[in-house]
């Protein structure tokens, strides 16, 4: 399946509702779904203990995919500002997922894929940034 050109209404359409649905599934872990503000234009998953799951449209030769990675913005600037803590063993990478494999593979994928490695290097993230306070 090629890809396929969306408005940027199309696009924010079914980020919602893949996000819901992930968040639905990921809600055991403390998972929720923040949907894009006038300040903050990105489709998030905010879960326990500072973590964020960013969740964008991606289109390839092989179709439109979901694609996931997680933030390490959690150390504090000297303005008051997030600034990001990379973990010593690195940054996961990002993964995607065949958007037309629907939302629930979307959110199986997330918690399988995603999530152990994410939550691992954040969890060293912020050692990190405690250690330096």
């Amino acid at each position: 399946m090629a890809h396929v050109y969306r408005s940027t209404e199309e696009s924010n359409r079914i980020l919602s509702k893949v996000a819901s649905h992930a968040a639905g599934y990921l809600a055991p872990e403390g998972f929720t779904y923040t949907p894009p503000t006038e300040d903050d234009y990105q489709h998030k998953l905010l879960g326990p203990k500072e973590a964020t799951l960013y969740l964008s449209l991606e289109g390839d030769t092989k179709g439109d995919r979901i694609k996931v990675g997680g933030g390490f913005h959690i150390g504090m600037g000297v303005y008051g500002n997030l600034e990001f803590v990379r973990p010593k063993s690195g940054v996961p990478s990002d993964i995607s997922v065949a958007l037309a494999r629907g939302e629930a593979a979307v959110a199986m994928e997330i918690r399988r894929r995603y999530l152990p490695v994410y939550l691992m290097a954040l969890a060293e993230a912020r050692a990190q940034r405690d250690a330096d306070t």
